[in-house]
């Protein structure tokens, strides 16, 4: 069985990876429009959703306790 400790302890390691999500897309657009492309929009998109669909399993797992 899980600990409350260990259940906090997993929730902090994916709340932290969702912001990790949020971050990553945001601080890669390019500064000046003649700037490099880091990570192209349409991968920008997907880690959106995947950042979404994080943060909906994140609320559900906050939910069962």
């Amino acid at each position: 069985m899980v600990s409350a400790s260990e259940r906090q302890r997993i929730l902090a390691k994916l709340i932290n990876a969702c912001h990790d999500l949020y971050d990553a897309p945001t601080s890669s657009v390019s500064g000046a429009r003649y700037d490099p492309v880091i990570v192209p929009q349409a991968i920008r998109n997907e880690l959106s959703v995947l950042r979404d669909d994080l943060a909906h399993l994140i609320r559900r797992l906050e939910e069962s306790s």
